[in-house]
Order: C-alpha cells, then structure tokens, then sequence
C-alpha cells in the first residue's frame, strides 16, 4: 500500500469515526438509568416518559460518608433501593408521610450491619426499629457473613409505636431528554457508547434484553425487558445455598433483638426478573427468584413487597420498575412503603394515633 493510499484510508477511517461521535452528540439523551448506562443503550429507547411525582423537599435523612454514626427512632440498614438521596421518592418518604417516624439510612455497603450496629452511639441510644433492607441478588453476598447458631430469637412482644400521618410537599417532574449547552458531557457519552458498543469490546454481555408477553408495563418506547446479565440465572437457585442466608438472617435478628432491643424487620427488594416473570416470553420458574424460599426457611416473615409489586404490574400499572433502571419507579417505592406500614401494623409494631403531637 502507497503512503498516499495509507493517507486516504486513515482519514477516512477518521471520518467516519468522528461522524459517529458527531452523530451520538447530537442524538443522544442524557443517561438516567443504571441499566442504560451499563449497557450502553438509548434513553431515546428505554426512558421511562411522562411526569411523576416526588417529594419537594425529601422528609427522609440519609447518613453522608465522614458523618458520625448516630442513632434514630428507626434506623434503616439498606442498599440503592433506600439509599434514593436526590431522587425525591424513595419508599422512606412515602413511609414516613404516613407514619411521621423519625428514620436514618445507613448504606449496607462497607461494613456489615452488625458491625455499625455495634457502634457506642448506636448502643448508647438504641433504636425502636431496625429495617434491614437488601436487593434479592445482593442477599446470597451480605446474609451469610453474620454468624451465629442460626436459632431464632424467643419471640417478644414490642411496645407499638405511635404513628400519625405528616404533611408534605411534592411536585411532579419529568425525565431530563436535553442537553442544553453542556457538550462535554455530550461527548463522555459518546465514547461510553462507543466504547461499550465498538468491535474491541469482548467482555460477556452485561445486559439482556428479554422479550415480553406485554406491552403495556413500561412507559418507553421500546417495551423490552432490560436487567442485568448476572439476574438471569442458569438454571435454579440451588447453587445459592438458601439455607445459608436463612442462617446469616436468623442470627442477624438474634443480634438486633438481644443486643439493642428493637424489633428487626426485613424489607426485600426483588429482583426486576423476579416482578416480571410471568411476563417474559419462554420463562423458567428460576426466573421468579427465591425471596419465598428464603422467608420460608428463615421462618422470618416480611412484608408482602414482591406480591404487591406483581399484583400493581397484573392490574395495568406502568413502571413499577424503571424501564431503564434496575430499581423501583415511583409506584413501587409507594407499594413498598405500603406494605411495609401494613405489616407493622398487622404485627403490633405500630399503632395509628389519633393526634400528632
């Protein structure tokens, strides 16, 4: 090949790599889900549309990293499902509008909840109620570290706590489709797309697409199942080993209940499978996950979350989850929250008074 020849090609080449990027600039919306993000897709396709309401100003408070560990009324030890700070409608707000409990949110990442729940200002002023939140997926990782005979705790009967609704402010808002001006963020989601899309990329698909038996569950465009690689198992859920995470949990609430005397209440968030399972086309049974197995063996009840969420998809509900995101859209942070104040109010946790104080 002539030096001239080797020119044209590579500024061709060039060309046509810069067209691309020109091309993305231009078309693309900034990126809102975690899903679309990972794998490289078009808002344009899977954003959720419409308007939705949150909470202006947020009632929830969440611990920020180098803060002092405190104590509340209720603490909740939980992952991204509560840890929703600047999203404006995180099931703590819905549960805290209706109940007027004050609630703090510890991040279940960096250290095991027995380990914060061991700190001298914690003890020095234990709480009334610990939630102990945690994603279907991220269970089989954070359960099994708490160790103990894996007995039950002698069931106690608890001082209900009062609760009363409190008012709020919400606004509706819309998902973000524009730029504006800004263009350097224009052109670091060019190249992510380009860089998760592009021919050298060989890494195993982060991403499945699923088809669906419906059309009507999502607001987007395009009505296709997006979850996470890792959430599709292989065959079932034995390899996980359920009695371990039985154990991991019973001696967790063990912990809670004897050490800081406050009742322990777990709030699963199921998997995006798991809710949409009986609409993805050519299912396994593996694909509607394993939090039933999980509550019974553990002998631990827990709110009625993953049904609920069903039931509101079955009746014509959109956007339980995020089309575009692996997380709960405003309705099912709502579900959660329901279910939730429901349970504790059916296990004498709670009472509703009359009069806020």
């Amino acid at each position: 090949m002539s030096a001239r020849t080797y020119n044209i090609v590579l500024l061709g080449l060039l060309a046509c790599f810069l067209a691309v990027v020109i091309h993305l600039v231009v078309t693309q919306e900034p990126v809102s889900g975690d899903l679309t993000r990972v794998g490289g897709l078009a808002e344009h396709d899977f954003g959720w549309r419409g308007q939705k309401a949150r909470f202006d100003p947020e009632l929830v408070r969440y611990r920020k990293p180098g803060q002092p560990v405190a104590s509340a009324q209720v603490l909740v030890i939980g992952d991204s499902f509560s840890h929703q700070s600047g999203h404006g409608f995180g099931w703590q707000n819905h549960f805290i509008a209706r109940t007027g409990l004050d609630l703090l949110v510890y991040h279940l990442r960096g250290q095991p909840a027995d380990k914060l729940l061991s700190d001298p200002a914690i003890r020095r002023h234990p709480p009334k109620l610990v939630i102990y939140q945690s994603a279907e997926l991220s269970l089989p990782d954070h359960l099994p570290r708490y160790p103990g005979d894996c007995t039950l705790p002698e069931q106690r009967r608890w001082a209900p706590l009062p609760v009363h609704p409190v008012p709020y402010r919400s606004k509706v808002y819309e998902r973000r489709t524009t730029w504006g001006g800004e263009m350097k963020p224009r052109i670091d989601q060019a190249m992510h797309v380009i860089k998760l899309n592009g021919f050298w990329n060989t890494s195993p698909a982060r991403i499945r697409l699923l088809p669906l038996t419906r059309g009507d569950l999502f607001s987007s465009r395009d009505p296709t199942l997006l979850v996470y690689g890792y959430d599709v198992p292989a065959d079932d859920w034995r390899s996980l080993e359920i009695e371990k995470m039985a154990c991991g949990l019973r001696n967790l609430k063990t912990f809670v209940e004897r050490e800081l005397g406050a009742p322990f209440v777990v709030l699963y968030a199921p998997g995006k499978l798991s809710a949409y399972s009986g609409y993805v086309a050519g299912a396994r049974p593996s694909f509607a996950g394993f939090i039933p197995a999980l509550i019974e063996r553990s002998g631990i009840a827990a709110p009625e979350v993953r049904d609920r969420l069903m039931q509101a998809s079955a009746a014509g509900s959109r956007d339980v989850y995020l089309p575009n995101d692996s997380h709960w859209g405003e309705t099912g942070h709502r579900i959660a929250a329901d279910a939730l104040y429901d349970f504790l109010r059916s296990t004498g946790l709670i009472r509703a008074d009359a009069a806020a104080p």
